[in-house]
């Protein structure tokens, strides 16, 4: 027998009560809620929410980049996110300036693709709703990561899942990486089944749709990945040539995609992963340098997420001059089925308010 298949099996099974008890408590707040013992709000304004089930590591950022992609030249859309690994509360503009640690890595690299849209951080969804209607003439605000937040009613919910680990086959924390039971999925309109290979089969897509209709009658659509130039994080407008030798180096939740495209571009001599929303210090990118100064005669770069490279610009200037150059990789999301651009355009434009 495998010993490592027996601790692991022996680790579920250890673990498997505490995510029963979760699912039990999880179970209980959203009867409270659709019972209506708890109160669901629409809010001021027409609202898309992106969402899922997992801990992290669905391609929210990309996604969210996507949609606002699709509306924003025939409505007018704002962005409201919870600001996730920010050290502040409360409402907050956020601006192309505004320090990471102030609104969160994402909403700030969202507002630096999209600087005309209008993109704001409150953990209260409802609050910002109404602050953002306040402050702008809006048609429709895109919410990322509010699945979960109940007090607010959206008509619209698109779900994401990525492919290696779709909810369906994944267990409530502890056990596994879900932080909301399955059940919830009756409740969106699309799902997106995320950073599908280039290749996903029309029988493997069937056998998807077939998994995820135990579990919510939404349409389910496949999506993929797509990586830009490189381009230096200090002129980005420069696309630069994939160099011989790289230290990859990243604070995102899942980087396997991130790892096996960079390996196929070039050597990738030391990989330094950081948690999610990681806030970088002087100390740690000087650290990042001298590991590529390790490299005698390979003269590796450094090589960051667009979300990463957001936090590591406001550290240049405390390190003194960069001594190696550092290049972020920009994604994009592309659809790989038809119909959910045109289901999220049909809604925005039937649906639209205070225009």
């Amino acid at each position: 027998m495998n010993p490592t298949f027996t601790s692991m099996h022996l680790l579920f099974i250890v673990l498997r009560p505490f995510s029963w008890l979760y699912g039990l408590i999880l179970k209980l707040r959203h009867r409270l809620y659709d019972t209506g013992f708890w109160k669901s709000e629409s809010g001021p304004v027409t609202t898309i929410v992106i969402g899922n089930l997992e801990l992290g590591g669905t391609g929210k950022t990309p996604m969210t980049d996507k949609i606002l992609h699709i509306l924003k030249g025939h409505l007018k859309v704002a962005l409201l996110s919870r600001g996730y690994g920010r050290k502040t509360k409360g409402y907050r503009d956020v601006v192309t300036e505004s320090p990471p640690a102030e609104v969160g890595d994402e909403p700030l690299l969202i507002k630096r693709m999209h600087p005309d849209v209008p993109v704001a951080v409150c953990e209260d969804r409802l609050r910002g709703l109404e602050q953002l209607a306040e402050n702008h003439v809006l048609d429709l605000v895109v919410l990322d990561d509010a699945f979960q937040h109940r007090p607010l009613h959206s008509g619209f919910n698109i779900l994401l899942t990525p492919y290696d680990r779709p909810f369906w086959d994944n267990a409530l924390v502890p056990e596994g990486r879900l932080r909301d039971v399955k059940e919830r999925a009756r409740y969106a309109h699309a799902i997106v089944v995320t950073k599908c290979p280039a290749q996903l089969s029309a029988q493997e897509m069937e056998s998807m749709r077939e998994s995820a209709a135990w579990y919510s009658t939404a349409p389910v659509h496949f999506a993929r990945i797509d990586y830009g130039a490189l381009r230096s994080i200090t002129h980005p407008e420069e696309p630069k040539d994939w160099p011989q030798s790289v230290v990859l180096f990243s604070g995102i939740a899942d980087d396997s995609l991130l790892h096996d495209y960079v390996a196929s571009k070039s050597d990738v001599l030391e990989v330094k992963k950081f948690s999610d929303h990681h806030q970088y210090t002087p100390h740690e990118l000087r650290m990042l340098m001298e590991i590529c100064a390790n490299f005698a005669g390979r003269d590796p770069v450094l090589v960051t997420t667009a979300k990463d490279a957001v936090k590591i610009r406001g550290l240049l200037g405390d390190t003194g001059d960069p001594q190696v150059e550092i290049l972020e990789l920009p994604i994009e999301v592309s659809f790989m089925t038809e119909g959910l651009e045109e289901m999220i355009r049909a809604y925005a434009r039937t649906n639209k308010r205070n225009s």
